[in-house]
């Protein structure tokens, strides 16, 4: 390999990277706004988008930035001991909701629930019995069927109504939640499907998150908490002058997020909002060798053995194992021209 060597300027490289991050951020910062919520799904003018300063406070939690998991240590600090018990009573209040959607006499339709409890419901039968634990089997569900459109499309009928009826289907791989030997009618399998729910959500991860997604947005929680976590659990350095105004109280949470983002003290990628990634590709016009080609987020390659450090990077909602470069689809701009010309 001694006379092998690649075109990639190690230097284009690294400064790209770093250009790349300071411009997505500077998107991220003119977005920003003090509100809680955007319709994103009803505005399709992109330059009308905005962030709202709730969404950069709980993607803190969604992407991990803090770690929940901290929050029942024996160590914990007041303010983590302080947002866990809003947790645990959170989380009862809402698995109470859920059991008597399950297990409770004419439970509501779908459509008559309000947007919580809806996000709960299709998190259950979409994310966790379809995608994650595979308890639903897409590929023996008849999407033709008039109660499969109730639920999926008409949304007319309870989540319970549609899982007993997916038991009575044989929709259902029982396998998945059962090691009873003996027969079980549609009934049976429905009660022990019910039962492994709760259980299952008791110790999820992203249920729980999506938990204290909403004791933000109720204000049991507040962003102010949370900027004090990101110095507890050492994400933030105290020794600045923002954590002295901080804590003095001269500078807002908000106003503490504009800063640490514009510094990259907390970068797009630990936020994984839209916008969190770009990519860049510089090749030679004359040889056509690939000077640079850089993907933001990336990772750091010297620690990809480290299972930890890997199964951190799979769930990290930025996808920084996703090449942007080379594996996002985008319309070929004028350099391809020729080609067509030809």
């Amino acid at each position: 390999g001694n006379d092998v060597y690649l075109t990639i300027d190690s230097d284009w490289q690294k400064s790209i990277y770093q250009i790349l991050e300071q411009r997505v951020a500077g998107i991220v910062l003119s977005k920003l706004t003090p509100n809680k919520s955007f319709d994103y799904e009803a505005e399709k003018d992109a330059s009308k988008i905005t962030i709202p300063i709730y969404d950069v406070y709980n993607a803190l939690i969604a992407n991990s930035v803090i770690d929940i998991n901290k929050f029942s240590d024996a160590d914990a600090s007041d303010t983590e001991k302080n947002l866990y018990v809003k947790f645990q009573q959170k989380q009862q209040q809402v698995f109470d909701t859920i059991s008597n959607r399950l297990t409770g006499d004419n439970p509501p339709a779908y459509k008559d629930e309000d947007t919580q409890m809806q996000e709960y419901l299709t998190y259950i039968c979409d994310d966790l019995l379809t995608n994650t634990l595979k308890v639903l089997k897409s590929d023996s569900i008849d999407t033709a069927d008039e109660t499969y459109k109730a639920w999926k499309n008409d949304q007319s009928i309870s989540l319970k109504d549609y899982l007993n009826y997916a038991a009575s289907q044989n929709w259902i791989d029982i396998s998945k939640f059962s090691d009873k030997n003996t027969y079980l009618d549609s009934t049976e399998v429905y009660q022990e499907l019910s039962a492994y729910i709760s259980d299952y959500l008791s110790t999820d991860q992203d249920f729980s998150k999506m938990l204290y997604k909403y004791l933000l947005l109720d204000d049991e929680i507040t962003g102010k908490q949370l900027c004090t976590v990101l110095y507890e659990q050492g994400v933030l350095s105290t020794d600045d002058e923002d954590y002295q105004n901080f804590k003095a109280g001269n500078l807002s949470a908000m106003d503490l997020m504009l800063h640490k983002i514009s510094s990259l003290e907390i970068t797009p990628a630990q936020l994984a909002l839209d916008p969190c990634t770009a990519s860049c590709v510089v090749t030679s016009a004359k040889t056509g060798e690939v000077l640079a080609l850089v993907s933001y987020p990336s990772y750091d390659n010297n620690r990809i053995s480290d299972s930890t450090y890997f199964a951190q990077l799979n769930a990290d909602q930025s996808l920084p194992l996703r090449n942007n470069a080379t594996q996002t689809l985008k319309a070929p701009g004028s350099t391809f021209k020729p080609i067509t010309a030809i």
